[in-house]
């Protein structure tokens, strides 16, 4: 969350880890697990600037849609910690929404 809060420029709105947006005292939206399409959706509704993730969480709850987020053109990866979450050693992952403005035709 700090993180974010150093480099992003206002209070963005976070999908995923309640906590990171807490820290980074910004808007918190859930992020939907059903699939991509719906993820999307919700993240455009909410005006989502990031989505941020433990990525053996989704892997272990949906790991379809994991592999829909790394190929998505939708999304940039923008960083990744390595570190104690549920006593594991896990990768919490931060991805940024690119607007529609930004991608390529």
């Amino acid at each position: 969350g700090y993180w974010i809060k150093e480099h992003h420029a206002g209070s963005p709105v976070i999908m995923g880890e309640e906590k990171v947006a807490f820290y980074a005292e910004s808007e918190h939206i859930l992020m939907a697990l059903e699939n991509y399409e719906v993820l999307l959706f919700h993240a455009r509704e909410g005006k989502a600037d990031y989505l941020v993730f433990y990525k053996e969480d989704l892997l272990q709850e949906n790991p379809e849609l994991f592999h829909k987020i790394e190929e998505s053109e939708d999304l940039q990866f923008i960083k990744e910690w390595v570190g104690q979450h549920k006593k594991e050693k896990e990768q919490l992952r931060l991805y940024r929404f690119v607007p529609e403005t930004e991608k390529e035709d």
